[in-house]
Parts: structure tokens; C-alpha cells; sequence
């Protein structure tokens, strides 16, 4: 047992001392050792069987409230019940490789995106699509909620697009980013956009009620985004 712990194996340095007090109860050496182990180290012990997939597992994420979490793997995504470590719904999936899943704020709905040129959105209980697929032009590399949940942000090759939640109908035109996208993210308040891109830039855009991303903006950048009225926030804007 001692040799496990050393080799941090501690699983199965418990187990060993576990064997032991089972064919000898009154073995006190393996008992306070056991006891120690139990007290004084941080052990990560397996809640359920593992969740078997039939590929790679790309991704996995909790949903807000921890009751259940999202998988990735080649072409779908699934629900589990963090309890059982049984499926929650059905598999989510997709036409091609599945590149990201995650929950809506409220837990109620799970964001995919993938090489199929589509984000869906789906029901968390019922694995039911929540309306048709969104369309892009190429793989969309990442798909997020807002903090609210109203909208969803989602880039494809060189674009960001922005959804309405509850419709899937689009929530203002797209922004242009001068490179490809590789991540897109809301700050806390809702009211930015940040984005990443193989063009060695990060942009930050401000979204304006009414109107909530930049118009399109073909070889524009940020900057001359910034220094036009009535697009984002007349304080950003007169900055």
C-alpha cells in the first residue's frame, strides 16, 4: 500500500489496506493507515461507471446547476445525469464533427456547433431541437450565450454572427474580422463581444440596444467601426 502511495496511486493503495482490514479486521497498522489516508489526502473517487462513448470524447462541461453535464465526440453530442451517469436524452447530433457543446445560463437548453456548417440549439430534458438548424457558410468554430441567454454568438471562418434565442432569427448583421475566428466570448454584463482570430488581433465590439453588432464591415476594422455614429455605444463611439 505504501508503495501505491508513493507511486500516487492512492486508489489503489486504499484498496490494498481495504483487502487487508477485509481478511483481517483487527490489523490495526492497516486500519490507522487507512483512517490517515482517508483524512489527509484530496482523492477523487468515480461517482458513476465511466460514460462510454464510441469515439474520442473532444469536451465535456457541467451545467449551471451541476445536475447534469454535456459530452463531445465525433458528429453528436449527449446529456447525462451526473447522479446515475445514465443518458439524459437522446444524442444530439449533427452532420459532420461536433467542435463545441454547452448549456443556456438557465440550463435549460445545450448550444452545438460543428464542421456541418450549423449550431442547433436543444432542449437539456427532451434532446428536441429547439427550431432548424442555423446556417453558415463554412465550420463554425465556436458557439455561445449571452449571459442573459437572449442571444447566441457563433463565428464561422472570418464572421460573427449573433441569434436571437428564442427564435433562431438572426439579431443584427454580421461582423467581419479580418482572419479566421477562433473564439468568441460575452463579458459578464452582456454588453461586449470579444473575439479572437488567426489575423493576430482580438477585437472588442460593444453591443447598442437596437442594434446589436456591427454592420458588415468587408477589409473594415474595429477602429473605423468605433469612429462611426450610431453603430455602437454613442459613448464608444464619440471615444
Amino acid at each position: 500500500a505504501e508503495n501505491f502511495f508513493e507511486a500516487d496511486a492512492s486508489d489503489r493503495a486504499i484498496a490494498q489496506l481495504a483487502s487487508v482490514l477485509g481478511r483481517d479486521r483487527s490489523n490495526r497498522v492497516a486500519a490507522d493507515r487507512l483512517l490517515s489516508a482517508l483524512t489527509f489526502r484530496n482523492l477523487a473517487l468515480p461517482l458513476t461507471a465511466p460514460l462510454r462513448h464510441e469515439g474520442s470524447v473532444n469536451s465535456a462541461q457541467f451545467s449551471p446547476d451541476g445536475r447534469r453535464l454535456v459530452t463531445v465526440t465525433h458528429g453528436e453530442a449527449r446529456v447525462w445525469n451526473v447522479g446515475t451517469g445514465e443518458a439524459a436524452t437522446w444524442t444530439l447530433r449533427h452532420e459532420g464533427e461536433v467542435r463545441s457543446a454547452g448549456f443556456s445560463p438557465d440550463g435549460a437548453w445545450v448550444l452545438t456547433a460543428g464542421e456541418g456548417r450549423t449550431a442547433r440549439l436543444w432542449d437539456a430534458v427532451t434532446g428536441k431541437p429547439r427550431f432548424a438548424p442555423l446556417p453558415h457558410g463554412g465550420a463554425v468554430s465556436a458557439a455561445v450565450f449571452s449571459p442573459d441567454g437572449r442571444y447566441l454568438a457563433t463565428a464561422s471562418g472570418e464572421r460573427l454572427h449573433l441569434w436571437q434565442a428564442t427564435t433562431g432569427q438572426r439579431a443584427g448583421p454580421s461582423f467581419h474580422h479580418n482572419g479566421r475566428l477562433v473564439q468568441v466570448c460575452f463579458n459578464p454584463d452582456g454588453n461586449r463581444i470579444l473575439t479572437a482570430g488567426t489575423d493576430g488581433t482580438a477585437r472588442l465590439l460593444d453591443i447598442a440596444p437596437g442594434f446589436p453588432v456591427a454592420r458588415p464591415s468587408d477589409g473594415v476594422t474595429a477602429e473605423e467601426i468605433a469612429r462611426t455614429p450610431g453603430i455602437l455605444n454613442p459613448t464608444q463611439a464619440s471615444e
